[in-house]
């Protein structure tokens, strides 16, 4: 398999028609909030990467920020306690009840919007932040660019993205500095001509939780005219 040909998004048997795929999708996710009570990918603490991203400038000390796929909405959450103009999307309507119910006391509300980024964008709206744990490597592969084009969509002239996405659990890939060098490639190559890739490092999505770790890497893009 070539370079070209890898892919490091959602494996499963996805139909091949485009409207299927996100059909299906956003069913599973309807689903899983639903029926989940205690899941891996909700109420984990916003990433230290995210932190000191702001810490050091390199994201924005203020502006509107859109937290993607936001889940039980802790990153957004995160921004709204120090002033942003924070944004929740996501595909599935119970994610955002439960996060709506988590930060209802928020001085500064977030705003939640239920949306599947990969068939729909959100009209009139720009971001200067954007930050995806782990909505992109749930994405079936042949909805993978509409998601990329239509977040790119919603980037400010100047935005700043963090992404963050499994890695070193599967696939043949056995070499973990390998696997991270194929990761980064791929990465920059679907976000060409949307965001220019500064850097990339392996860390957890889950660094709470010792016990069940959740392998990753982080990616730091901005946005290219």
């Amino acid at each position: 398999m070539s370079n070209s040909d890898l892919s490091f998004v959602n494996r499963r048997d996805w139909p091949s028609d485009k409207e299927e795929a996100a059909q299906l999708l956003k069913a599973r996710w309807d689903y899983r909030w639903i029926s989940a009570s205690d899941a891996r990918w909700a109420d984990r603490p916003t990433p230290t990467e995210v932190i000191d991203a702001v810490a050091s400038g390199w994201l924005p000390k203020s502006g509107r920020m859109l937290d993607l796929g936001c889940g039980t909405a802790e990153i957004a959450a995160w921004f709204a306690e120090r002033g942003y103009e924070a944004t929740g999307v996501d595909i599935a309507q119970g994610a955002l009840d439960q996060a709506a119910k988590r930060h209802a006391d928020l001085s500064r509300p977030i705003e939640f919007i239920a949306a599947d980024l990969c068939t729909q964008t959100l009209p009139g709206r720009t971001f200067d932040i954007l930050i995806d744990r782990g909505c992109l490597h749930q994405i079936p592969e042949n909805l993978v660019a509409d998601y990329v084009r239509n977040i790119a969509s919603l980037a400010a002239p100047d935005a700043r993205m963090m992404l963050f996405m499994k890695a070193f659990r599967e696939g043949p890939v056995s070499d973990l500095l390998e696997e991270m060098e194929l990761r980064t490639d791929w990465v920059r190559r679907i976000f060409a001509g949307h965001f220019a890739l500064e850097r990339a490092l392996p860390t957890f999505l889950n660094p709470d939780n010792p016990k069940f770790p959740l392998p990753g890497m982080a990616f730091w893009l901005s946005r290219t005219p």
